[in-house]
């Protein structure tokens, strides 16, 4: 849950995460993603189907805010930190 805008209220806030990089997966309808996380490089392997390429974006659920970045809940776990990613906060895109 999150607090957005400071409004007192919690709720789960869909949104769309910037990917740096993406590369085709082992499998049909895998790919490979790379984001730049505050801690630095992440990858995680996703359904192609979460993608955007259009935006190069990838759907999650933002679960925290801090003063210049969001706790993400990716939609799977990434290779060396769980499914849940701080952002800064001009790389997520909240959707309505």
């Amino acid at each position: 849950m999150v607090t957005i805008n400071g409004n007192g209220s919690s709720k789960t806030v869909k949104a769309r995460v910037k990917y740096k990089d993406k590369f085709d997966g082992q499998f049909p309808g895998e790919v490979l993603i790379t984001f730049n996380a505050l801690e630095g490089i992440i990858t995680a392997i996703f359904s192609s189907s979460l993608i955007d390429e259009t935006t190069r974006t990838i759907d999650a659920v933002v679960i925290d805010e801090g003063k210049d970045s969001y706790l993400v809940d990716l939609p799977t776990y990434t290779f060396t930190s769980g499914s849940r990613v701080w952002f800064a906060k001009n790389l997520v895109t909240m959707e309505a």
